[in-house]
């Protein structure tokens, strides 16, 4: 690994240490998650590990509420050999330092290879002091293991379309698509791209490899499908705006959440305060000031030969977002639904920075690095102010759960005889007391 490269890494495990110092200090030493939805996953993964997969507890319908396949299997392994309970949770959260150290580690080499070692030093930075998208990656959800896939995909992506070798991003195109159902429409417009790019017919058969991601995402649904009855997962139904507002309003909703993105958090003009979809903003905080104008410099003076395969990354990655804003929870959890983007997103800033200072100082080559430097030093400084909030906020937040979650689980523990059932809308009981529950919002319940 390149010195650049190492450094860079050590900044980001230094930085989960800080967040993991925030959440034990405000949970008496107790792993915690964001939101009790990890619970859930957990508790799909111990069905997994013990012989009962998709039933939530034993004897229950088939249902999908964890939404990534890979992630529950990943966490189901480690549940077989032991690791239970807390520590589950502990590995959940390790599990995303890791692929936040490695994504960081890829961020400089994709900003290496678009811009020069310049770029992918800032790149790697502008990750590694991502705020909400460290907050992604500790969450101990499926967002880290996707987030890790998708920045993966996209520099195997650019790799691969210069070498005409399909194989470096069949790989992770595959994981993807097994991680979330997100990953099959992207997988479907990069092999469309792949399939009818320059010089592929004259390989015959053997391009037909860009089609093993779209087998695996298809190949997911058809299992949901035949396990639970359902295409996809037994929760999206009533995460769909259309369901729950109607056509009309939807369209709306979806369209004022798409300008919130554009100038509130790509291009930084709203306050922390002002609201994008359904929850809190804190637009300033996602990106460098004018990011989307950076982004976009990237794309428009991509060196050859990655322009033709950025330009098509960049387009599916806009198809999927309006794929995937039409949800009761765009916005929710510091828009995590988008967030696997954003490392593609710092990557790019940092690219299109070094395109706009060479435009701006045209052969000055003294003025440009200095122009360069002092930008990336507010960029990076601004990163650091973000990362800390959010260190902040992913203690907050742990607390919370800690005080509310934990101390009832206790007193169902302690005061509940074993067996009893119970009903409600949140998703920790099961895994934290062991009593059956029925989920009312149909999560894990279908027949709601």
């Amino acid at each position: 690994m390149p010195r650049p490269t190492a450094s860079l890494v050590l900044l980001a495990l230094a930085v989960a240490l800080v967040f993991l110092a925030f959440m034990l200090a405000a949970t008496s030493g107790q792993f915690v998650p964001q939101v009790v939805d990890l619970y859930l996953v957990c508790q799909y993964a111990r069905a997994l590990a013990e012989g009962h997969p998709f039933r939530y507890n034993p004897g229950d319908a088939p249902s999908t509420g964890a939404t990534s396949l890979l992630h529950t299997a990943l966490l189901a392994v480690p549940h077989a050999a032991g690791i239970r309970g807390e520590a589950l949770v502990a590995f959940a959260i390790a599990a995303g330092i890791v692929f936040f150290c490695l994504t960081v580690a890829l961020a400089t080499r994709a900003g290496r290879l678009l811009g020069g070692p310049r770029e992918g030093v800032l790149a790697g930075m502008l990750v590694a002091l991502g705020g909400p998208v460290v907050w992604g990656f500790l969450y101990g959800s499926d967002i880290a293991l996707f987030m890790f896939l998708a920045l993966w995909l996209l520099t195997a992506w650019l790799e691969a379309w210069t070498t005409d070798m399909a194989g470096r991003w069949i790989l992770p195109a595959t994981l993807l698509c097994l991680a979330r159902p997100e990953g099959l429409p992207l997988a479907l417009i990069l092999a469309g791209a792949w399939l009818t790019g320059p010089g592929r017919r004259r390989r015959g058969y053997a391009r037909l490899w860009a089609l093993v991601p779209v087998a695996a995402g298809l190949a997911v649904l058809a299992l949901y499908r035949v396990v639970t009855g359902f295409w996809l997962g037994t929760s999206l139904a009533d995460k769909s705006l259309v369901a729950n507002y109607g056509l009309a309003d939807s369209l709306g909703l979806v369209a004022e959440y798409a300008i919130d993105v554009v100038r509130g958090l790509l291009l930084g003009f709203y306050p922390s305060q002002a609201p994008i979809g359904f929850s809190r903003g804190w637009a300033p905080l996602y990106f460098a000031p004018f990011a989307l104008v950076f982004a976009g410099l990237a794309l428009v003076r991509a060196p050859e030969p990655y322009r033709r395969p950025l330009r098509i990354w960049a387009v599916a990655v806009a198809v999927l977002f309006l794929l995937l804003a039409p949800n009761m929870f765009l916005g929710a959890h510091f828009n995590r639904y988008i967030m696997w983007a954003f490392p593609s997103v710092h990557v790019l800033t940092a690219v299109g920075l070094g395109q706009a200072t060479r435009l701006m100082a045209r052969d000055d080559v003294a003025l440009e690095a200095t122009l360069f430097r002092g930008a990336a030093v507010v960029m990076a400084t601004l990163g650091a102010l973000s990362t800390l909030r959010f260190a902040v906020i992913y203690g907050e937040l742990a607390g919370e759960v800690s005080r509310r979650d934990l101390a009832a689980a206790k007193w169902i523990r302690d005061n509940l005889p074993a067996g009893t059932a119970m009903a409600n809308l949140a998703t920790s009981v099961e895994y934290l007391t062991g009593h059956r529950s029925l989920n009312l919002h149909g999560v894990t319940s279908p027949p709601f």
